[in-house]
């Protein structure tokens, strides 16, 4: 989505800007809710960790804030 949502915002389309903060919040939240499974009463908790895990998802919500501001 954030890719989609940089090229529309390079060519001008505010949808773009939209489409890069949408993309954000459900990164955002994804991150903070973990996939897992139960086994007994166990939650074994599945998170995609690495150094992006809660930069990209803000740098998205940024980047769009950032574009609907912008004067064009």
């Amino acid at each position: 989505m954030g890719i989609i949502g940089g090229c529309l915002a390079l060519f001008g389309k505010d949808s773009g800007s939209i489409i890069a903060i949408i993309g954000g919040a459900f990164g955002f939240i994804g991150a903070v809710i973990p996939i897992g499974t139960n086994i007994a009463v166990t939650q074994i908790p599945m998170t995609f960790s690495g150094s992006f895990l809660w930069l990209d998802p803000i740098l998205l919500i940024f980047g769009g804030i950032l574009g609907l501001t912008s004067k064009k």
